[in-house]
């Protein structure tokens, strides 16, 4: 399929699957969007936001640690389709 193509998969690339996570801290909520996934081909160096499409909305909430504690998120820079899509090192 075009995802396919996109990312250029090959038999025994490795691909790593990330899902986008909203936080809000007022509301002390976190959701995970799993309708819109970014796949990663670290093999090729390239990414791509793949859209699940014909599905319902599968955002999900997210468990967050209790009032005082504080809230991290890692952050990763995988470049984008401008740059000719490779992954920054």
């Amino acid at each position: 399929d075009a995802d396919t193509l996109i990312l250029d998969v090959q038999d025994g690339d490795e691909l790593i699957v990330f899902c986008l996570v909203t936080l809000d801290r007022e509301e002390h909520q976190a959701s995970a969007n799993l309708l819109a996934p970014i796949v990663v081909n670290m093999s090729r160096g390239l990414a791509h936001q793949v859209i699940l499409e014909g599905q319902q909305d599968l955002r999900r909430p997210l468990p967050m640690p209790p009032s005082g504690k504080g809230v991290t998120a890692d952050v990763a820079v995988l470049g984008d389709r401008r740059r000719g899509g490779r992954a920054q090192q």
